[in-house]
């Protein structure tokens, strides 16, 4: 939980948007939805998950946003 955490600020400095982190489990048992305030999700579950959140980012701050993780990828 911490690294999701420190990952997800880490995010926040480059991209300069607000990054909340999920934790998604693969293999196992899940028991419980949440580690804290972090939801905790099976892989199946994820894409619903972020569906149903309100939007964050404008369209031209995602756009912008993209950019610069395609630049940070290559």
């Amino acid at each position: 939980m911490r690294q999701a955490w420190r990952q997800a600020h880490k995010l926040r400095e480059l991209l300069g948007v607000e990054v909340e982190p999920l934790l998604v489990f693969v293999g196992g048992r899940l028991e419980g939805r949440r580690v804290g305030r972090l939801p905790v999700l099976p892989p199946e579950e994820v894409g619903a998950y972020l569906r149903g959140l309100p939007a964050r980012l404008s369209f031209t701050e995602a756009q912008r946003v993209s950019k610069l993780l395609e630049g940070r990828v290559r």
